[in-house]
């Protein structure tokens, strides 16, 4: 009888090449480092922890660095003892990511556990902000959906699909504008699955849960910067930091829910008018 999985997602962390370094008047390693302090007093017993690209905002190595070496000091059981896997988003130079972080945890990956399997896409393009995912990247979902179900004992009994783009209209024009550019061809390889149970992803800095035939959708707040929801234009919201959780049970069902921060107090840098 297989155990329910619990697993964890931060996202949008934005850390600089300096420590000091500040995305719309926050600095994001403190921040982060609220967040994971936040993860370790509720939710360190997951199975897994998976960060959803933006990871950093330069893209620098030394940022990279930085990220890796904190979660080593506040969740040192992640990426030892359980997974940790990394996914790039617009900001990110995937590249320089693989000289830090291991070729195993970085996506395009797959990982198999009490009847789960869980895939990490790539939807990052060089040099643009929208995402898009490669024929490659597509074909690695399907092999990934598809490579057991023609066997007799099937590897996994239901999928969650992680990516950084929203693949959805969330009812926010501006970003909207900036999500997932060839969300037909992610959809037909979905809806071809009757496995798949849920996405979810990052980019949009903010919670957001909705269902599309039967498939849960998730996005989950940034680490930082929160965008305020259903904008017209580019606007930043007041609430905190945060992550998510997601329970998935033998039976396919998801739990899930968002933990915010509390007592973090900064000065929104308004002048920023675009992301």
């Amino acid at each position: 009888m297989n155990s329910p999985v619990k697993i964890l997602q931060i996202s949008d962390c934005h850390l600089f090449a300096d420590a000091a370094g500040k995305l719309l008047g926050l600095n994001t390693e403190y921040s982060l480092g609220l967040v994971l302090d936040l993860i370790l007093e509720n939710d360190s017993d997951a199975d897994a922890l998976f960060v959803t690209g933006d990871v950093s905002q330069d893209a620098s190595l030394a940022s990279y660095r930085r990220i890796k070496q904190l979660l080593a000091n506040r969740l040192p059981v992640f990426g030892t003892q359980k997974p940790l896997f990394w996914l790039p988003g617009n900001h990110d130079h995937p590249d320089v990511m693989s000289q830090v972080f291991s070729a195993s945890g970085m996506a395009p990956l797959r990982w198999d556990s009490q009847g789960w399997r869980i895939i990490c896409l790539d939807s990052h393009q060089p040099n643009e902000v929208a995402g898009r995912l490669t024929e490659e990247q597509l074909a690695y979902l399907t092999a990934s959906l598809f490579d057991s179900l023609e066997s007799e004992s099937l590897a996994f009994d239901h999928v969650l699909v992680f990516l950084h783009h929203h693949p959805v209209a969330i009812n926010s024009d501006w970003l909207d504008r900036i999500g997932l550019q060839n969300t037909d061809a992610l959809w037909r390889c979905v809806d071809a699955c009757a496995q798949v149970r849920g996405l979810v992803w990052g980019h949009v800095h903010q919670a957001f849960e909705a269902s599309r035939q039967g498939v849960r959708l998730f996005s989950t707040p940034s680490t930082c910067v929160q965008f305020k929801p259903k904008s017209r234009d580019f606007s930043i919201d007041e609430r905190a930091p945060g992550y998510r959780w997601l329970t998935l049970f033998p039976d396919g069902c998801i739990e899930s829910g968002v933990r915010r921060v509390t007592q973090i107090d900064f000065e929104v840098d308004y002048s920023v008018k675009g992301y």
